[in-house]
């Protein structure tokens, strides 16, 4: 074998280390999908479903439920907050899932309720770090545990409530 021979298969050999390289080094992409309905169960097109990164303003993924209210991204696996906003003047609100962990393709619903229902959420911290398995209530009302990063959300009519965690 010449000496153009044996760097022409070196060179073939690096390349095929780099590319296998590269290829485990790469992330892992997953789809996101689901459908958005009202509390009846009708679907709602038009909504913007949005990814964020978790704890940021960074969109990395958008689209519109198509008009059986279905919606489908591909996305890095990851911590995010998926939002949902209706078609302006729907009469329906916006919600949001905080820290959702992507590790799969993953099938995440929604269903949004009349803009006079109010949404109560949060995050319980302690020294600045979330508090999974905490119990808040809304005085003789709803109760909701918080997440592996210490969110919670309600969804309650108007008026006055007390709020405990337990």
């Amino acid at each position: 074998m010449n000496i153009k021979s044996k760097v022409s298969v070196a060179l073939m050999i690096a390349t095929m280390f780099l590319l296998l390289f590269v290829g485990i080094g790469a992330a892992a992409t997953f789809q996101l999908s689901g459908g958005v309905t009202d509390q009846f169960g009708n679907p709602l097109a038009g909504s913007t479903v949005e990814v964020l990164v978790s704890n940021t303003a960074i969109v990395v993924a958008s689209t519109i439920t198509d008009i059986n209210g279905n919606y489908d991204v591909s996305i890095d696996e990851g911590a995010y907050e998926v939002q949902v906003t209706p078609l302006p003047g729907s009469g329906f609100g916006s919600v949001i899932v905080w820290g959702k962990q992507i590790t799969g393709n993953t099938v995440l619903d929604f269903i949004l309720v009349p803009e006079d229902v109010t949404s109560l959420s949060g995050q319980v911290l302690h020294l600045g770090n979330g508090v999974s398995g905490q119990k808040i209530e809304l005085t003789n009302q709803d109760q909701e545990v918080t997440d592996n990063t210490g969110h919670y959300s309600m969804v309650e009519m108007p008026g006055n409530y007390g709020i405990t965690m337990m």
